[in-house]
C-alpha cells in the first residue's frame, strides 16, 4: 500500500500520538510475556542446576587428568564422545597507563621509517595490532620502551563434546 504524505502538523501530531499508543501497547504485550516467562525460567534454571554442577565437576576432573599430560606431544586428545585439550588464549596488546596513543605512535615514528611502516597503519595513524602480535623479542623490547605491552595469553583447557555421537552415548556402554 502506497503511503500518502500527511497534510499538516495536526496530522503529523496525530500520527505521533498513534505511534506512541502502538509502542505502549507493544510494551504492555511484551511485559505480559516477560511475566509469564519469569516463573518458567526460574523453574528451568532450578531443573538445570544439578546438570550444570555435574558439568563443572566433570570439567574439573578432566582438567586434572589433562594437567600432567599438557607438556606431551599432543595438544588435544580425540575420544569417542568429544575431545579434550588445550588452546592458547589470544594474545592481547595494552598501552602504558596514562599514555595517549598519539604519544606512543610518535615514539614509534622516532625509531625510524621501518618501525613506523611496520607497526602503524594508515591513513589515520593507528597501531597495527597484527604486526604487534607477530613482533620478535627484540622488537617487543623496543615497543615496551614506546609504551606497548603484549600479554602472551595463558593456555586454556577445553573439553568439547561431539553431538554427532549422541545416539551412541545414550546406549553406552555397548552390550
Amino acid at each position: 500500500m502506497k503511503q500518502k504524505p500527511l497534510s499538516d502538523l495536526d496530522a503529523v501530531n496525530n500520527a505521533l500520538r498513534q505511534k506512541l499508543l502502538a509502542e505502549v501497547a507493544i510494551e504492555a504485550i511484551e511485559g505480559q510475556l516477560e511475566l509469564a516467562i519469569t516463573p518458567l525460567k526460574a523453574a528451568a534454571d532450578a531443573d538445570a542446576a544439578p546438570h550444570r554442577e555435574l558439568i563443572e565437576q566433570l570439567d574439573a576432573a578432566m582438567h586434572l587428568f589433562w594437567v600432567p599430560r599438557r607438556e606431551g606431544p599432543m595438544k588435544s586428545i580425540p575420544l569417542t564422545f568429544g575431545t579434550i585439550g588445550e588452546r592458547k588464549a589470544p594474545e592481547k596488546t595494552s598501552l602504558r597507563k596514562g599514555w595517549k596513543i598519539s604519544t606512543i605512535i610518535g615514539l614509534i615514528q622516532r625509531r625510524g621509517e621501518w618501525w613506523y611502516e611496520k607497526f602503524v597503519r594508515q591513513p589515520e595513524p593507528e597501531l597495527n595490532k597484527k604486526a604487534l602480535l607477530l613482533a620478535t623479542d627484540d622488537e617487543l623490547e623496543t615497543l615496551r620502551f614506546c609504551g606497548i605491552f603484549i600479554d602472551p595469553g595463558e593456555p586454556e583447557f577445553y573439553a568439547k563434546t561431539d553431538r554427532t555421537t549422541l545416539a551412541s552415548a545414550m546406549t553406552w556402554p555397548p552390550a
